[in-house]
């Protein structure tokens, strides 16, 4: 329950990317917007973000900064490589923890050991289950490299996909609402930074109609200078635009209804 963005700007010298505050708990259900910011570090130049578990990524993030501590300008590529290698890892040592280890066993002592050995419905029943479970997480990956501006995504079970020609993407409850924003004002990497942080912002404004996306944004700016978090007067400007662009809209469309000769309006 949250929406996260990234979208690729400037002929792909530059990104955006934005964000609620949105926590959802699940037990006893509950939502609440934390002052602790979903845009994650990973580089100078690249950014993740989390949709999902308010939880999972703790441990992910840690192996991935770790993994990527003497590396020297990491292509973003290679970024999402270390994330998707510890996603597989994380879900695995879920697995076990879920359901082999209660009984004694691991991830590859029961497929090298017990799987012969065990009666079938058994051993099918658990293979379902190792299937069948998600880590509960999706990341955005967005960063800016040698190469240019990349967003890549990573979800379950451990696939990534490189949004790069799209030139924008979206996580969370909200997505649909953030990604019709860019479809319906054909957005592409080509366009200003300036239309960029706008559009972005909108789209985060738009999302807000789903359930579980906070009103509350952050937003950050990534080019060869590093990453830039707007500020709140930065914030406030980009709100009057969308304020001056929607209200008024909204009120001509709602005379034009009014007027309309079906009845009494």
């Amino acid at each position: 329950m949250t929406i996260c963005i990234g979208a690729i700007c400037d002929e792909y010298k530059a990104a955006v990317v934005a964000s609620d505050k949105m926590v959802t708990a699940w037990y006893p259900p509950i939502e609440f917007e934390h002052d602790t910011p979903k845009i994650e570090e990973l580089s100078d130049t690249c950014v993740a973000l989390t949709a999902g578990s308010a939880l999972a990524h703790t441990e992910l993030f840690r192996e991935v900064k770790s993994d990527l501590a003497t590396i020297s300008k990491p292509l973003v590529s290679r970024i999402t490589k270390s994330i998707k290698d510890s996603f597989v890892e994380q879900r695995k040592n879920r697995v076990e923890e879920l359901y082999l280890k209660p009984k004694g066993m691991t991830l590859e002592s029961f497929y090298k050991e017990y799987a012969d050995s065990l009666p079938a419905e058994i051993v099918v029943g658990i293979h379902k289950k190792i299937e069948e479970t998600e880590y509960e997480l999706e990341i955005l990956i967005v960063g800016l490299d040698n190469e240019g501006a990349h967003i890549h995504g990573v979800r379950d079970p451990g696939v990534s996909d490189c949004y790069d020609s799209l030139g924008y993407n979206a996580i969370g409850s909200g997505e649909l609402h953030a990604l019709s924003t860019f479809m319906l004002n054909n957005y592409t990497p080509k366009n200003s930074i300036n239309h960029a942080v706008y559009l972005v912002y909108e789209a985060k404004r738009n999302a807000e109609v789903s359930q579980g996306v906070g009103k509350s944004t952050d937003m950050c700016l990534i080019t060869d200078n590093g990453i830039k978090y707007l500020s709140m007067d930065e914030m406030a400007k980009l709100s009057d635009i969308y304020e001056k662009k929607t209200k008024p809209e909204r009120e001509e469309i709602s005379q034009l209804v009014k007027d309309l000769p079906f009845g009494d309006s």
